[in-house]
């Protein structure tokens, strides 16, 4: 849409046909599904979409964003644990996963300073500049790593999370190339603490 490859009514309908394709293929799946990929659609419309459009409101939209993606992981393991209650899920786990997602939406906040500034949306980045987004990104990863070693597998967790997350921070305070490396690190955080969490 920003390039102009798509106009505004090709995008409202690419929306649409996706937003169905979605529901859809979560009543295929389980009632369960249905519900957290409801919750998924609901969030991002609270997020990005006027009249609200709470991606102008710096650590909500962020908090948002977290919310987003444990409804999809979520959805995803009472999909492959279909006899476990939504109750059963520990808090906890569900804890520390909103404090990854909300930890690493910061991320993109940092390499949109410029095009945020721009059209008028505040965000954490916006409002620190870019080198103490940088170094605010880099303090809550490392409170991450503390938080993820307690609840997932002890120890073991502290020495994965906490290593990937230096690495990434030295790439986020020395390098501009913070998309590849610092996101290259973190993904492979995200990987590990969503297998850890279908085991």
């Amino acid at each position: 849409l920003v390039a102009g490859t798509l106009t505004m009514r090709e995008m409202r309908d690419v929306a649409t046909v996706s937003q169905i394709s979605a529901i859809i293929g979560a009543i295929l799946l389980s009632t369960t599904t249905v519900y957290f990929i409801a919750t998924f659609s609901v969030l991002y419309a609270i997020y990005s979409l006027p009249p609200l459009r709470l991606k102008r409101v710096p650590l909500l939209s962020s908090f948002l964003i977290a919310l987003a993606c444990v409804s999809l992981v979520l959805a995803g393991f009472f999909f492959i644990n279909t006899t476990t209650s939504v109750r059963d899920f520990p808090i906890l786990w569900l804890s520390v996963g909103l404090l990854f997602f909300f930890v690493v939406s910061h991320l993109r906040e940092i390499k949109d300073i410029r095009s945020d500034s721009a059209v008028g949306i505040t965000t954490v980045a916006t409002l620190l500049g870019e080198r103490w987004a940088r170094v605010f990104f880099v303090v809550g990863s490392i409170v991450m790593s503390v938080a993820l070693t307690d609840v997932i597998v002890g120890p073991p967790a502290f020495y994965v999370f906490l290593p990937l997350s230096l690495i990434a921070g030295v790439f986020l305070l020395y390098t501009k190339k913070l998309e590849r490396h610092a996101f290259t690190a973190y993904f492979l955080g995200l990987v590990i603490f969503v297998t850890l969490l279908f085991i």
